[in-house]
């Protein structure tokens, strides 16, 4: 009685190796497998061992973009890297001289500047601005800035200063910062001191109203004791510090009030006497006025947030935040 033999040929079914592999095993083309069960198991692993190295000498996929595909990804514009920048509030004007630090703005540099009359600005060796009055000026001032993220306006105010002390009572903390439209919101610049129980810093402002909030142990927290409150840029809850102007003025701090929005135009109803500047992503938009109303023209298609300021005898109010779809 004849056993069956398990035969197979090699050549027939590893037509991927190269022919000279398919040469060295034609001399075992055909194997008893019952009886050279270690042979084949040898070859089989030698051929596993073959194709590995094959797949491996495969080019792998770059994962570097083609000169087509870079030129397929959109530059970023000059409208978006200004709608990327965080707003800057308005600079108070310290005296005669006012040094001025973009740095925290998100502006990466300076190019030029262009003032107003009876204010001079120029560009310090260190990179800061320094403003200095020469002349007649208004009580708001917008400078502009070339920057590599475009024009930036800067809203300029006479500074009238009046110390103004934020304080909070000590819990056992370790790390206390006020962060505001005082200080651009920076908490580098907003370090407090602890004296006896209480940690307290001190800023010379002009009348005003200011929003702020204290950083605790790096954790953001409204004034616990001050009752006027708002909210950021952002939504975020916020307390508000309002500085009267000196003398004792019952007149209280101008408000802007939002009537309605009607496609690229703002309509805003401001205080009697107030003279208002609207900014729209860092950049001065034209105000028409007409008695206490103002209407504010915005570009076609325009987005981002609009921050409205006005200005009387009693001091400077706002910011009115206007978010622009």
């Amino acid at each position: 009685m004849c056993r069956p033999s398990w035969k197979t040929t090699f050549s027939s079914w590893i037509p991927c190796l190269d022919v000279r592999v398919c040469n060295c095993l034609s001399a075992y083309a055909t194997i008893d497998l019952k009886k050279n069960t270690m042979r084949f198991l040898s070859f089989f692993f030698l051929l596993l061992t073959l194709l590995a190295c094959k797949n491996e000498q495969k080019p792998q996929d770059s994962e570097t973009p083609t000169p087509e595909q870079q030129q397929q990804q959109p530059e970023q514009t000059a409208e978006d890297k200004a709608l990327a920048l965080e707003p800057i509030d308005p600079i108070a004007l310290q005296g005669v001289r006012t040094r001025w630090s973009w740095i925290g703005t998100g502006i990466s540099e300076v190019k030029s500047v262009k003032s107003v009359p009876g204010l001079k600005a120029e560009i310090l060796p260190e990179g800061d601005l320094l403003f200095t009055i020469v002349g007649d000026i208004g009580s708001l001032n917008v400078v502009q800035l070339e920057t590599p993220e475009g024009r930036v306006d800067l809203l300029l105010r006479e500074a009238g200063n009046i110390p103004a002390a934020f304080r909070l009572k000590d819990k056992g903390y370790k790390d206390v910062r006020v962060v505001g439209d005082m200080n651009n919101w920076d908490a580098s610049r907003g370090l407090m001191v602890k004296k006896g129980k209480v940690w307290e810093l001190i800023f010379p402002l002009p009348p005003g109203n200011y929003r702020y909030r204290f950083v605790v142990d790096g954790k953001p927290m409204p004034d616990p004791i001050n009752p006027n409150k708002g909210k950021d840029d952002q939504g975020q809850p916020v307390s508000v510090y309002k500085i009267k102007p000196k003398g004792g003025s019952k007149q209280a701090l101008p408000e802007v009030e939002l009537v309605e929005v009607d496609g690229p135009v703002v309509h805003l109803h401001l205080p009697k006497g107030g003279v208002a500047i609207a900014l729209l992503n860092n950049r001065q938009m034209p105000v028409k006025l007409q008695d206490q109303e103002a209407f504010v023209q915005l570009p076609q298609n325009a987005s981002g947030t609009l921050r409205v300021y006005v200005q009387n005898e009693a001091g400077l109010g706002g910011p009115l935040v206007v978010p622009v779809p």
